[in-house]
């Protein structure tokens, strides 16, 4: 279990960095894409740094070593592991709609072809077990952040075990 907790550290540190210091104009995509929940659509980020969305294609898998839609996987599976073991107020489902999934079961899919295990179990796992939210996760420059709970989720809050 320490294993684990420590990986999970390490994606969050991951994750912050790619999310806080863009450099280059495909980090600054990245960060983008960050900022949009994953849903930034290929042309508009090939329009962001002034490339014809055939050029900015092979170039952004040269210089980041994915595909752009690889990518925007990415993101809304790293943001939905932060949000799954920060914000555990909120239900799996609100998590894959957010992220722009129209089924949840696509979004387990996915989550488990990411991190080899489901939404569901990564929470059990990496998790803290309390019943209240104390703090929120804050990321630097991004226009979201995890949302606190109103009053009426902190009540219901499931205890973790």
């Amino acid at each position: 279990m320490a294993n684990g907790r420590a990986s999970s550290r390490s994606m969050l540190r991951q994750f912050t960095l790619v999310a806080d210091l863009p450099s280059n104009a495909f980090e600054v995509v990245i960060q983008a894409l960050f900022d949009t929940l994953g849903c930034l659509r290929q042309e508009d980020a090939a329009k962001q740094i002034r490339l014809s969305k055939n050029w900015f294609s092979s170039e952004f898998k040269r210089k980041t070593g994915r595909s752009y839609r690889q990518c925007k996987v990415w993101v809304r599976m790293t943001i939905a592991a932060v949000w799954l073991i920060e914000a555990t107020y909120l239900r799996i489902s609100e998590i894959s709609d957010s992220l722009g999934y129209s089924d949840p079961g696509k979004f387990g899919v996915a989550f488990k072809k990411q991190f080899g295990i489901s939404p569901s179990g990564f929470r059990k796992r990496f998790a803290p077990s309390t019943e209240t939210v104390t703090q929120r996760i804050v990321f630097a420059k991004s226009r979201y952040n995890v949302p606190l709970p109103p009053s009426e989720k902190i009540l219901t809050t499931r205890k973790g075990g």
